[in-house]
């Protein structure tokens, strides 16, 4: 995949690649019309009003970590929303969300009691060597980015919009596999919304290999030329 950003500050120029990871979905109204589909590649320039940050820690408001950043795909999210033709807003019950709509997450479980949801990630998601080396995406990455979010002290816009119930944290049980627990009748059936692409914020993930040595990355990050 190829993902490079032109700005002069103000327009990015977008080189789009063949992608599995990440979705055009941001770019449906420019890039395709209703019968065409998503084009295989192209160049869309899109005007915008700034350019996010390479390096946010995720307990930070989510105008670094996400808005622009998450709605143009340059940071993604455990799971994605169906797509839908708009004016239909995305659905808000998880039980509509699936990974073929290519989140991160490969597989969740929800647990038959609802203390807990258990994610697989996807193997193989190279983050963008911007400024180092940082490797594969891992659970560890998925667990300090919802932990970092679910502080006591975090203004992260998307964790501000999910209930306490559910931010009593992630635990990391291998390299490709998360759980999120959720505290006893505390279980929100909208999470997949809250905590994907589809809700207004959103909880992106960030490499915690990268932030410990810079300051933090988003998925496949951008460059800025």
């Amino acid at each position: 995949m190829r993902k490079i950003f032109r700005h002069d500050p103000r327009t990015l120029l977008l080189i789009l690649g063949s992608t599995l990871l990440i979705p055009l979905a941001a770019f449906a109204a420019i890039a395709c019309t209703d019968d065409s589909g998503p084009a295989a590649e192209g160049t869309v320039t899109i005007a915008v009003g700034e350019v996010p940050p390479l390096i946010q820690e995720p307990r930070r408001d989510i105008r670094a970590t996400g808005g622009i950043g998450k709605d143009l795909s340059i940071y993604e999210t455990i799971v994605r929303a169906p797509h839908v033709s708009p004016p239909t807003p995305p659905p808000q019950d998880h039980t509509a969300y699936s990974p073929s709509d290519l989140g991160l997450a490969e597989s969740w479980e929800v647990a038959s009691d609802f203390n807990s949801i258990t994610f697989t990630i996807r193997e193989d998601i190279a983050w963008h060597n911007n400024g180092g080396d940082w490797g594969d995406l891992t659970s560890e990455d998925v667990a300090f980015s919802f932990n970092s979010a679910f502080a006591p002290d975090s203004v992260n816009n998307g964790a501000e919009e999910i209930g306490p119930e559910m931010k009593v944290g992630f635990d990391v049980i291998d390299d490709r596999t998360v759980r999120q627990n959720i505290e006893p009748g505390g279980f929100d059936p909208t999470w997949a919304w809250l905590q994907g692409n589809a809700g207004f914020n959103g909880i992106v993930v960030v490499s915690k290999k990268a932030f410990d040595e810079l300051g933090g990355v988003g998925i496949q990050i951008f460059r800025l030329l």
